[in-house]
Order: structure tokens, then sequence, then C-alpha cells
């Protein structure tokens, strides 16, 4: 038997109710419908499914009695890149109807981690463990052996600001995503697998930690799908558009930007971007 787990199917007590969780809640995908009658999930690696729980009791035994009560021995785990996500996948989880069961915390073997249960109360971890690496597809690697060198990865950029509620107002209507407070002073947004980190030093209580400030020659810069509507966003949220869309000698198709507090910013078409 090759060491490979090929799919994991978790018996649902309500197919449509899950699906909706997975799917909608979750952002999973999948080409399966409320008239289905499994659903596959697109999941990187191992493939995840539900499927009615008497049909999944029945297709193992006829005379197999589906049965769900209380912990069953079993956890799902979903490992995140950096330890801020724990907190913002659960935040999504809760959203879609999941129970946090153990918000996000240290956790004793050194990592990061939480649980939620599913519709159907089954647990999932939500963890960031410092020694694992991902593959480029997002798949888990462990141990030494299978990645013995591994390319440093940009997870986080602080992106100082005297006001926290003005900045995520503003950040939030650019990138149409309303992005995860993690404290009071920090607001995050995913940008692409970095986070782009929002933070008012006086609203957090670090005020006495000097002057946060970018240089004056630093940008920010963002692929986006749609220019042009970005552009209207910046716009309309109270940004300055300092150079209109142009297309640079180097290809790429793009605009400059400040935010309202002076950050500059750079928006890139997501089809011309330039990577040497």
């Amino acid at each position: 038997m090759e060491p490979r787990i090929s799919i994991i199917t978790l018996g649902v007590t309500d197919f449509i109710r899950s699906l909706r969780f997975y799917r909608d809640g979750l952002g999973w995908p999948t080409r399966a419908t409320e008239t289905s009658d499994i659903a596959f999930f697109n999941t990187i690696g191992t493939r995840f499914a539900i499927y009615p729980l008497e049909k999944l009791a029945e297709d193992i035994s006829p005379g197999l009695a589906p049965a769900r009560a209380g912990f069953g021995g079993i956890t799902l785990a979903h490992n995140v890149r950096a330890r801020e996500e724990v907190a913002m996948v659960l935040a999504q989880a809760e959203a879609a109807g999941a129970n946090v069961v153990k918000p996000a915390q240290h956790a004793f073997w050194g990592g990061h981690s939480g649980y939620f249960t599913d519709p159907d109360g089954y647990y999932w971890e939500v963890a960031f463990a410092p020694g694992f690496q991902f593959a480029e597809d997002g798949s888990l690697m462990l141990g030494e052996l299978e990645c013995p060198m591994q390319t440093p990865r940009l997870y986080r950029v602080i992106l100082p600001v005297p006001d926290i509620e003005r900045a995520a107002a503003f950040y939030t209507a650019v990138f149409d995503t309303p992005g995860l407070r993690v404290s009071p002073g920090r607001h995050y947004f995913d940008c692409g697998g970095t986070l782009l980190a929002c933070y008012d030093p006086s609203a957090d209580g670090d005020a006495g930690q000097g002057d946060w400030r970018f240089h004056p020659s630093q940008y920010l810069y963002f692929a986006v799908p749609d220019l042009e509507a970005v552009l209207a966003r910046v716009q309309s949220a109270g940004g300055a558009v300092t150079e209109g869309i142009e297309l640079m000698p180097w290809g790429e198709r793009m605009f400059y930007a400040e935010d309202p507090f002076g950050s500059r910013l750079s928006f890139v078409d997501a089809r011309t971007v330039y990577t040497g």
C-alpha cells in the first residue's frame, strides 16, 4: 500500500447545510450542487468529500447503524503559513456557521492553534507550526529530507497608519474585502498570501516605540484583475491618484496612488506583472 491518502469523506446529517458551509462559507471549490449525491472538493493534496451519513454507513455495510455523538477520537487539520492566519481562519469558519471551541492561542508544542466544529460536530484544528514547510502548490511537507532548502517567503508587510478605523475603511473599500481586526490597532488584509498589516501604534498602546513611518520613496505594489475598477475605488474611498494608468517600458500597465495618510501605492494589471 502506498503511503498516500486520496480522499477523506465525512458523513453528514444534512448534505445541503454542509455543502453550503464548506463551499460558500469556507470557499472551497467544488462542482457539486444542492441536488448532487456527493460533493468532492478540489482541496490541495488529499481530496475532501461529504456524503450523507446514512448512505456512507450503508456503503460500508447494510447493517451498520450510523452514529455521531461527542468526540470520536479523530481531528482534521488545516495548517496555515503564519501565526496570525489562525485567528483569521477561525473567524471565517465562525462567520460561516462553525462553533469555535478553542480560540487561537499558544500551543504547548511551540506553535499557535485553535479548534472549530463544523455543522455536524467534526473537529477541525487550525494550526501554525513553525517547523512545517509548504510546497509550491500549498501541500504540506514534513521533515528536513523533504525540504533541504526553502526559499524565504514574504508573508507580512507592516503599514503604519495614524488612524486604524480610517485605514481599515479605506483598504476595505479598495480591496473590496473587509480584512480582519486582530488587535485594537492592527487590521490585516490577505493579499494573495502576504498580509498587509495596517498598524496604528497608539491604538495598540505602543505609542512609546517611536515614529513608525515609511521611507518617502517606498511603494507597495498590488497586482489586481481590474485596474480601472480599483482606480475608481481608490478615488471614491478618499485616496489620491498621483499618476494615471500608463503602460511602462517593461510592459506593466499600472497607476500610482496615495492612501489618505500619504503612503505610496502602486496598482498593476495582474495580466502584465513583470517578475524578472
